[in-house]
């Protein structure tokens, strides 16, 4: 059906729309390694199962969200990973697999929601032009520290882009700031980063003193470091003080609870 669809195999954009919404495929398995000039493709909403792209060389957009993908081997096929700019694979059944595989996409990533990926973040800590990454409802569980401060972490709705750095994070990864043992190992990363872009700066001063851009760029990175860590650590105090008037009225319940379970025998 595709092939009859998008019969021009030097077509360099696809972009299915609604014209295969919900699954209008005759076959859910695509091998589409003949269309070589593709830049684009994008088809959502449906049930594909697998893909093959391995003669797509210029390949910069891919968004397959929300199909029945259990893998994303397919990327690993691909001639020049390092193009793929955009890559949404968001709301498929991906087996349990390595975080790592994505680690080439540029500029966004979202692939969370119903898919099993795990490890590190460890290894996107040099994707400098990465602006977004969506892992929500994965169990990526490390890293978090290594991301560039310029990184959003999007949940599947779209936050407002005028967000202070800390909202977004909070919005978009509530369940660091829920759970007290996630917030402080999120608050405690931060740190860590903060220490480290500190002793970056005064090598570079020492080092290198001629480098005043670096260290303008460092300095920035340590001031929005710095405030971040500030809004977290007002956020947290506010929760516990939430916390302890929770449990108080909780206490008083219970001793109300108690007190009307002894006059009632």
């Amino acid at each position: 059906q595709f092939e009859k669809d998008f019969p021009n195999k030097r077509i360099e954009v696809v972009d299915t729309g609604k014209k295969y919404r919900y699954g209008n495929f005759t076959s859910c398995d695509l091998d589409l390694s003949e269309y070589t000039d593709l830049r684009e493709l994008i088809i959502e909403n449906n049930k594909v199962t697998s893909i093959k792209l391995s003669g797509c060389e210029n390949l910069e957009v891919l968004r397959l969200t929300s199909n029945n993908l259990i893998s994303v081997d397919f990327l690993n096929d691909l001639p020049n990973p390092e193009k793929l700019e955009i890559l949404r694979v968001y709301d498929n059944n991906i087996k349990p697999t390595d975080i790592e595989i994505f680690r080439t996409t540029k500029m966004y990533l979202s692939a969370g929601n119903g898919n099993r990926f795990y490890g590190s973040l460890k290894s996107y800590q040099n994707l400098t032009k990465l602006t977004s990454i969506c892992i929500e409802a994965t169990d990526v569980d490390s890293g978090l520290e290594y991301l560039p401060m310029s990184l959003t972490l999007s949940s599947a709705k779209e936050k407002a882009e005028n967000e202070k750095q800390g909202e977004k994070i909070m919005t978009a990864r509530p369940e660091y700031f829920i759970d007290p043992n996630s917030r402080s190992k999120w608050i405690s990363a931060l740190g860590e980063k903060l220490n480290r872009t500190k002793q970056e700066l005064e090598k570079v001063k020492q080092e290198n003193p001629e480098k005043e851009k670096k260290i303008q760029r460092l300095e920035s990175k340590i001031k929005l470091l710095e405030e971040e860590l500030d809004f977290l650590a007002q956020e947290n105090k506010k929760l516990k003080v939430t916390n302890q008037k929770l449990e108080k009225e909780n206490s008083e319940l219970r001793q109300q609870a108690t007190s009307i379970s002894s006059k009632s025998l």
